[in-house]
């Protein structure tokens, strides 16, 4: 069976890496379907609702006939004692309650209580006041987008940011973190890192995606992307996934070193990169992506055409030499609710 490379166009018998550029034709193509669809075809759902819908007309049914049960209980046994209490003497509960309640009243005669203690209402201890509640009505500001910066960080400052982050995945190609407060982290960041690219803005809204990609001539090989998809958006609390997958060639080697004039098979010096993961987004918190490639000294003039983007990093004389690193940063930005005019 034959194909074409999707890149690159050459047609050959079918196989996992284009012969012509060194293609990972599977990873080039595939993309994982919509979060619905899968959610749709999971088994696991289905035999949820199932066992949901059986215990439901359960107990409508029994909830329905429980009167109808019950007045048949009672016509069959009219007349019949069912607790031992109901066979006793029908005035033996009456001379109880007679017997109490003179009891009562002599207690009452024998102890009386002072009329001044008995009309002085509770006193509240310090301990006992609380503040008023705080208005749950009051409206709070939403995520109308969230807001994707890329940044060439140097590394000691990422070190000292990422100590009070929680690490939420890792990968090949990198790890994740969160903040519940992220600003001020946020706020070191940006004052000592260098942008890769302007930001960009994803809207809140359910099954919303931004996609960075980039990748150069066949003969390079070189390929990124990104894709950020909203999962759920309820007011101030907004779900992600997220993932990630970069091609990178061998380290270029000096001139020399290779024997001039052999080929070499592409497809073997390829390594791919994956990153993924899941979060939430609040109102104050923030999550960190960093990148992790195996290779960061890939051939400078291929980056160089790619022109502005998180890519630009590897055109960085310090991350070429491990002294900075790569990240995406994702916040929330707000939007204040509206107030009713008085």
């Amino acid at each position: 069976m034959m194909m074409d490379c999707p890149r690159c166009g050459f047609s050959q018998p079918k196989d996992q890496y284009c012969a012509s550029c060194g293609l990972n034709v599977e990873t080039y193509i595939a993309k994982p379907p919509p979060f619905y669809v899968r959610l749709l075809q999971n088994p696991t759902l289905h035999l949820v609702l199932l066992g949901v819908l059986i215990i439901a007309a359960t107990g409508y049914i029994i909830y329905s006939q429980r009167d109808l049960v019950g007045r048949e209980v009672t016509e069959l046994f009219r007349g019949i004692p069912l607790l031992s209490r109901d066979a006793n003497d029908p005035n033996e509960e009456l001379n109880l309650e007679a017997e109490s309640e003179k009891r009562a009243a002599l207690n009452q005669v024998k102890d009386p209580v002072p009329l001044a203690q008995s009309a002085a209402p509770p006193v509240a201890t310090e301990s006992e006041i609380v503040n008023d509640p705080v208005d749950e009505n009051t409206p709070r500001p939403v995520i109308q987008n969230v807001e994707v910066t890329s940044w060439e960080v140097p590394r000691d400052q990422l070190a000292l940011v990422l100590q009070n982050a929680e690490r939420v995945g890792e990968s090949t190609g990198g790890r994740a973190y969160y903040w519940v407060e992220g600003e001020k982290a946020s706020e070191v960041i940006r004052a000592a890192s260098l942008p890769l690219g302007a930001s960009r803005l994803l809207p809140s809204t359910v099954n919303s995606q931004l996609d960075i990609e980039a990748s150069t001539a066949p003969a390079d090989a070189f390929q990124f992307g990104m894709y950020i998809q909203v999962t759920k958006a309820e007011g101030n609390r907004v779900g992600l996934k997220w993932e990630s997958t970069l091609i990178l060639p061998q380290p270029q080697v000096e001139a020399g070193v290779e024997p001039v004039g052999v080929p070499q098979p592409t497809a073997r010096t390829m390594t791919t990169m994956t990153l993924t993961g899941r979060a939430e987004l609040t109102e104050k918190s923030a999550l960190l992506i960093l990148f992790e490639p195996t290779n960061r000294n890939p051939a400078y003039e291929s980056i160089s055409r790619l022109g502005d983007g998180p890519w630009s990093v590897f055109l960085s004389e310090a991350f070429r030499a491990n002294g900075s690193d790569w990240i995406t940063l994702l916040e929330p930005r707000l939007k204040k609710p509206e107030t009713p005019s008085e």
